[in-house]
């Protein structure tokens, strides 16, 4: 990882946040196939979390995580896929097998739970061809997100993750 790799991603970020979005066919929550979730590894904790939240989106919807590691010295115990700040190149690019099929996957709904976006996850984001996107309101979200939820961090991550679904399954 280097600096001239992480000012090259954010004013790449930059550029594809300001271009159109696309949108594909909007599916009620209901009828969703697929269920994208991107994160930013914190603790153990968070991870148990994570594993209620997947069980609170229902059996019959398949569930890819992918786990942002932000420190590269940290070993993490997760069982979802991890790509971390060391697969930044030089040239701004993320060159891992597990964001790159992550971003591929056509997902219906893909849920940020986080508060922050951070360049690596925001890049995933805008890279990725989920036809929705949910995440925490910020201005840096604006141009990214299709449903932003405004939840102060001290309500917590469940709390948030309880909004991004009350108003994803109240859409129709």
């Amino acid at each position: 990882m280097s600096l001239l790799g992480k000012k090259i991603l954010s004013v790449t970020n930059r550029a594809k946040a300001s271009g159109s979005k696309e949108r594909g066919v909007f599916k009620a929550f209901n009828e969703a196939e697929s269920i994208g979730v991107i994160y930013t590894w914190v603790d153990s904790q968070k991870e148990k979390f994570l594993q209620d939240f997947s069980r609170s989106l229902g059996t019959s919807k398949k569930v890819r995580f992918l786990c942002f590691n932000p420190d590269k010295g940290n070993t993490i115990n997760t069982e979802n896929p991890i790509f971390t700040i060391a697969e930044l190149s030089i040239f701004g690019q993320i060159n891992s097998e597990q964001s790159n099929a992550f971003q591929d996957e056509h997902y219906d709904f893909l849920f940020h739970l986080d508060y922050r976006l951070q360049e690596m996850t925001k890049s995933i984001i805008l890279n990725s061809k989920a036809h929705w996107k949910i995440g925490n309101h910020s201005s840096d979200g604006e141009r990214i997100f299709d449903l932003m939820i405004k939840l102060n961090e001290s309500a917590g991550l469940p709390n948030l993750a309880e909004q991004m679904l009350r108003y994803v399954k109240a859409l129709k």
